[in-house]
């Protein structure tokens, strides 16, 4: 797998952000991931969750989704869509496959720290503590993204921070 380091300040965007809302069906705020999200080597079905989103800043130009672990050493990317049209309220269950079946027009998947271009899912070692994924939405400035800043997760980290106008978070975790 590859590792990627990116410094947490830089996933953090400012206070504006408490004005979106993000949720799932497939995934409760705190809840422990189900095997339908977990990564297939885990013994998962690696299918990418529902997302839904409201509160989008009226001046967003894009969104960008993302599926976070924060309990790796420098984090790791488990789910990166970007270029979502800011009019989008939501991405269906399954979107996160290599095709992107269901993707709004336009979205593309980013490379996630596994160095695929699709949703891969949980899979912490095993034995050790569950790990916390974090589901965001954000709200960009910007739209038309450039892939290179998209597949360096160090550059792409600080385009989130640089261009997010808002963003919405919430947390459930996942063990073996």
């Amino acid at each position: 797998m590859k590792r990627f380091v990116i410094p947490a300040a830089c996933l953090f965007a400012s206070q504006s952000a408490l004005a979106m809302g993000v949720s799932s069906p497939d995934v409760a705020p705190g809840s422990t991931i189900g095997k339908a999200q977990v990564y297939r080597d885990c013994h998962g079905s690696n299918i990418s969750p529902a997302i839904n989103w409201t509160g989008v800043p009226k001046d967003a130009k894009s969104l960008v989704v993302t599926i976070y672990d924060r309990d790796v050493s420098g984090g790791y990317w488990h789910w990166i869509v970007y270029d979502i049209p800011a009019n989008a309220t939501g991405l269906p269950q399954g979107a996160g496959g290599k095709k992107g079946k269901g993707l709004p027009d336009g979205a593309k998947q980013g490379a996630n720290s596994y160095g695929n271009h699709e949703y891969d899912g949980p899979c912490p070692p095993a034995g050790q503590a569950p790990h916390h994924y974090q589901f965001t939405i954000w709200g960009m400035s910007v739209k038309n993204a450039d892939p290179t800043f998209v597949d360096n997760a160090i550059w792409f980290a600080s385009y989130l921070h640089q261009h997010a106008m808002a963003k919405a978070t919430f947390e459930a975790s996942y063990g073996r």
